[in-house]
């Protein structure tokens, strides 16, 4: 760790990225947690009534909860979805401080800025919605997800689920009470970040890990709506971005590095 932190072509490549993401993130959550501020939250009724359409009335929680709905299996892709902060820095990380720069590093880089700034930020305020978690705490009735939740709290007294405390502390945040804040269910970044790793993983021609972080992805979806974070149909925008964002910034990445096309 030493050789590779006092490495200064190491250093000079990665500390300016590491500086802009802290900065970028930085922002993206004042952006996020002041959403009701520039467009209140109006979209989780129609979010919620294109689900139980695109899913032939049947709400996806419902068809996964006999399969799931057991506390050592919500627990199992409860770690799964908060093991991605860690994925999201390992991958950072890992491209910020190569020693040589090459087309897949700028491509991911680009790819990655793309996708929050149109995903996390101008989508996210165009579509402001709180998510499956919130449906019934905001008001909106009858309450699709009363089912859900009121399970997540009977797992959470079983095994740690720790989904719960942190949509209570999000809750808290969004009344005034805790520094905890920043909800938006449209779309989903954990989907579409976790697709671009697995892109970025086939890309570098390790296909092992590609299909293993495709599986990854797959996970981190059915957690999504399991735990009540998101909407299914936050994930499907989320998976065009990360795809379409990857594809174009291919061209812009290969003319950044001056290679042919």
């Amino acid at each position: 760790i030493g050789a590779y932190l006092s490495n200064p072509v190491r250093l000079a490549h990665g500390l300016p990225m590491v500086f802009i993401m802290v900065m970028f993130m930085y922002v993206f959550v004042e952006l996020k947690a002041s959403i009701p501020i520039l467009n209140p939250y109006s979209w989780d009724q129609a979010l919620d009534h294109a689900d139980r359409v695109l899913h032939f009335g049947t709400y996806p929680w419902q068809w996964l909860q006999p399969i799931l709905g057991y506390a050592p299996i919500t627990f199992a892709i409860n770690v799964n979805y908060s093991i991605w902060f860690a994925v999201m820095w390992i991958v950072w990380v890992y491209f910020a401080f190569l020693e040589t720069d090459s087309i897949i590093r700028t491509r991911f880089f680009l790819t990655f800025f793309t996708a929050w700034i149109i995903g996390g930020g101008l989508m996210a305020i165009w579509f402001s919605s709180m998510g499956p978690c919130f449906y019934g705490r905001i008001g909106l009735a009858p309450d699709p997800y009363a089912g859900l939740m009121d399970y997540l709290r009977q797992a959470n007294a079983v095994m740690p689920i720790w989904a719960v405390a942190v949509q209570d502390l999000l809750w808290q945040g969004y009344n005034g009470d805790q520094l905890v804040e920043g909800i938006s269910a449209m779309p989903s970044m954990h989907i579409a970040t976790s697709i671009l790793f697995a892109l970025l993983a086939f890309a570098a021609g390790k296909r092992w890990l590609g299909i293993l972080l495709s599986v990854f992805s797959l996970v981190i979806f059915i957690g999504s709506i399991h735990l009540g974070w998101h909407y299914a149909v936050d994930a499907y925008p989320a998976v065009a971005l990360a795809v379409v964002s990857w594809m174009a910034m291919g061209r812009v990445s290969r003319w950044w590095e001056g290679v042919s096309m």
